[in-house]
């Protein structure tokens, strides 16, 4: 007889939701975890970086108060207070989410786990000893690790991981950040913020890879005229210490000198401890259907182990299929559904196909705008650069792609997510009658700016 209906290799957002959404239908669930549930996100990922944030978020306010009849001084950053209130975070978030699982009755085995053919998976528990566990499906939700470019003189005194950053050990003078990505440009106006002089360095074509280019130009703009350095195509090439302690990140055109080298996102799917499975690997990512079903029959898989978005929401959405789909259920996983949102100033908030992704897939696209120039709630915050776009298609103006840039719109574009998932038309989402004033009033307008063009 197995030990379980279902075993999750993996503590983090995917695992958690796999184990969670397994016993509400009535499963008999283990989940393997070696460190603490949470995964890198609760820990070393996006909650203590969105907190950390948030402490440049009131540094700004304070040097803005002036403008706004508030003037008060600035006596400085208390890092260690700062950390102290982050950690106190991540510690609530990390017990609630012990007790979710101790609640719903989902036993955690604390130790490095290996899955093994036939839907078992082999555990190094307390004490050395080594405990074999079977079950009627696995879910392998082993997320990423961290492995820095393999370039001459990146181990160098001075190379950053956002760990480092983390840390709030320092602010240093200057500060060059090797990847665009979204926490790339959020750790690069982090420390913007505390006086540093910034650069960016992505060796794509755009910031923000994989995100709509007119949103993406926006922000580079944006980076730019706050006095943030962004080159694009830039790729590193070795880094070298000089007799200052400083460093030089040598590209293929042209170098960057910088007290500190940010390497802001090295994350690859650990996929170390998965060899005895025989899975099917694709760009060093385990290989997976859109029912997150493995090469392996009986073996599931899911979150950042998987590639792609590395974000604990698209972990989780698919976690949640795959457990339904490791219990016997036949469930898709849709990323067009799941909305990305990034914490960079302004914010960016995005759901389902960008306009060259649809244009690409061969759709006749409309698109519609709205600038948030003249968005009240925009104004009242100070904030009014940015703007919303519509993607749709003809003849009747389904819709396909939202994005969203500007204040609050990590907020805003789960409206937009919403429409998405009950496959809205332009005309439903032109129709609604939002609060005002709000930023998402943005998204109703750039709709009907969309239906304009369908009739």
């Amino acid at each position: 007889m197995a030990d379980a209906d279902l075993l999750v290799v993996g503590g983090g957002p995917a695992g958690v939701a796999a184990a969670l959404r397994a016993r509400e239908l009535g499963a008999r669930v283990v989940l393997f975890e070696q460190e603490h549930v949470g995964g890198t996100c609760l820990h070393r990922g996006c909650v203590p970086t969105v907190g950390t944030l948030e402490l440049a978020s009131r540094r700004r306010a304070l040097t803005e108060g002036a403008a706004w009849g508030l003037p008060v001084p600035d006596s400085g950053p208390d890092f260690g207070l700062a950390r102290r209130r982050v950690e106190d975070v991540v510690d609530r978030v990390h017990s609630g989410t012990a007790f979710y699982l101790e609640q719903f009755g989902v036993e955690v085995v604390k130790g490095p786990a290996r899955p093994l053919p036939g839907c078992a998976v082999e555990v190094m528990t307390g004490g050395g000893r080594l405990d074999r566990f079977t079950g009627r499906g696995v879910v392998v939700a082993t997320g990423a690790a961290f492995v820095l470019p393999e370039v001459p003189g990146i181990d160098l005194p001075g190379v950053w991981t956002t760990d480092h950053c983390l840390a709030l050990a320092e602010a240093p003078r200057r500060l060059a950040v090797y990847g665009g990505g979204f926490i790339g440009v959020e750790w690069a106006q982090f420390y913007q913020a505390f006086g540093a002089q910034v650069s960016v360095l992505e060796p794509g074509p755009q910031l923000l890879p994989g995100e709509d280019p007119e949103v993406a130009g926006a922000l580079q703009f944006l980076l730019t005229e706050a006095g943030i350095g962004v080159r694009t195509g830039w790729e590193l090439v070795r880094l070298e210490a000089a007799p200052d302690s400083t460093l030089a990140a040598v590209g293929r055109d042209g170098a960057v000198v910088a007290d500190r080298f940010l390497v802001s996102d090295c994350r690859q799917p650990r996929t170390r401890d998965l060899g005895a499975l025989g899975l099917g690997l694709r760009g060093g990512a385990v290989l997976t259907d859109r029912r997150q079903a493995t090469t392996v029959p009986g073996v599931f898989a899911a979150g950042d182990v998987t590639g792609g978005w590395m974000l604990s929401n698209f972990a989780r959405a698919q976690g949640t299929v795959a457990a339904e789909n490791a219990l016997g259920f036949d469930r898709q996983f849709d990323p067009r559904l799941v909305p990305r949102v990034y914490h960079t100033r302004p914010e960016v908030g995005a759901v389902g196909l960008t306009e060259p992704e649809a244009r690409a897939a061969g759709l006749d696209v409309v698109v519609g705008r709205a600038d948030l120039g003249l968005n009240a709630r925009a104004l009242t915050l100070g904030q009014s650069l940015g703007f919303a776009k519509v993607v749709a298609s003809r003849p009747h103006g389904r819709l396909l792609g939202v994005h969203l840039i500007g204040p609050l719109a990590t907020e805003a574009i789960s409206a937009a997510a919403v429409a998405l998932k009950l496959e809205a038309l332009a005309e439903d989402l032109a129709g609604l009658d939002l609060g005002h004033p709000t930023v998402g009033e943005a998204l109703v307008e750039a709709a009907r700016d969309a239906l304009a063009q369908l009739r």
